[in-house]
């Protein structure tokens, strides 16, 4: 249930949105009030600023609308974009949940499980969504009719057709870490004996590839340094499959094993229409959690990513080591806690 704290700033308006959950998402969320970059408990991360520090997903008033908001602690104050023009708000809401994840879309479409997190003054429902900003993964307000999302940065309102918003989950189960998976040759095939859990709708397909090449529909994980887009793929290794970032500028794909990144010139990439992102930590892994790899004694891996020096960068999460890998800068770098790609 949405519990909504009225929460009424100078100009006597509420932030009160007359929006309830579709029946088939679970879990809980809330909004706090909040000021002054004060951040409460479980408050949703939606991405890292030029400085280093995290964004939170907020809201709050402007010109009659209830604005999605990037609340930044560093700063001491959230902001809004409106207008072409990027606003500072020091009263405003944080979300806060343990039931969310990150959907990639584009053009305005809002699947059903998407949080209405704000409305315009003529009543149109408004969303968070996020994307890439110079290197930097920044919330921002998805306009509908406007088909894109606007991200306040720098001071201005810029537009993006292409973003992820921020959706409720439909299933809260957890995956042991020590599941195994039908032994077989790692040196004769990819195929895992992986079936996605039977409420899953979705579908994805793994396609061969090779020298930086991706398919049309390849799944996107992050950008690159250079300010390359990074695909989720997978590659051997000393006998293990590991999860890959595949790097089209680079011409190859990055796996990360025993410290070091290491190079692959030959792989396999992921596609599919179906998939979101989901934070989680340690060794927590979702029931919906895609199955990417195995190591050489048949211990499932997964695909997660987080934000390294600046840049959204995926890698393995190995969860009996209760962390995220990532390739960056010819090493391997653990995370405890990170986003895992689900199906959906």
């Amino acid at each position: 249930m949405d519990i909504l704290l009225n929460l009424f700033f100078h100009s006597s308006m509420s932030c009160e949105v007359d929006w309830a959950p579709p029946s088939h998402t679970i879990g809980s969320h809330v909004w706090v009030d909040s000021s002054g970059g004060d951040i409460p408990p479980e408050a949703v991360k939606g991405g890292q600023d030029a400085d280093g520090g995290v964004i939170y997903v907020g809201r709050a008033l402007h010109e009659a609308d209830i604005l999605p908001a990037k609340v930044c602690p560093n700063h001491g104050c959230a902001f809004v974009s409106y207008n072409g023009e990027e606003h500072t708000k020091t009263e405003y809401q944080v979300l806060c949940s343990s039931h969310i994840a990150w959907k990639p879309t584009g053009f305005g479409y809002i699947p059903g499980q998407a949080i209405q997190i704000g409305k315009t003054s003529s009543g149109e429902p408004l969303y968070v969504g996020r994307t890439i900003v110079n290197g930097f993964m920044t919330p921002g307000k998805i306009h509908p009719t406007h088909e894109c999302l606007y991200v306040p940065f720098g001071g201005e309102e810029k537009s993006f057709q292409e973003y992820e918003v921020l959706i409720l989950r439909t299933e809260d189960h957890t995956a042991q870490s020590n599941v195994q998976q039908s032994k077989g040759d790692f040196r004769m095939s990819y195929d895992l004996c992986w079936v996605p859990p039977s409420h899953i709708i979705g579908s994805h397909n793994w396609v061969d590839a090779s020298g930086g090449s991706v398919p049309s529909d390849a799944v996107k994980g992050g950008q690159d340094a250079d300010g390359g887009i990074m695909y989720v793929g997978r590659a051997y290794h000393e006998e293990d499959l590991l999860p890959a970032k595949v790097c089209p500028t680079h011409g190859c794909a990055f796996v990360a094993y025993d410290g070091q990144e290491h190079t692959k010139t030959e792989y396999q990439v992921l596609c599919s229409s179906h998939i979101a992102w989901k934070p989680t930590e340690n060794d927590n892994i979702p029931e919906q959690a895609i199955q990417v790899g195995k190591t050489s004694t048949d211990e499932p891996l997964y695909v997660g990513r987080t934000i390294v020096n600046g840049f959204m960068t995926p890698g393995k999460v190995h969860p009996s080591h209760r962390c995220l890998y990532v390739p960056f800068d010819g090493e391997e770098r653990s995370f405890t806690e990170y986003e895992v790609l689900i199906l959906y």
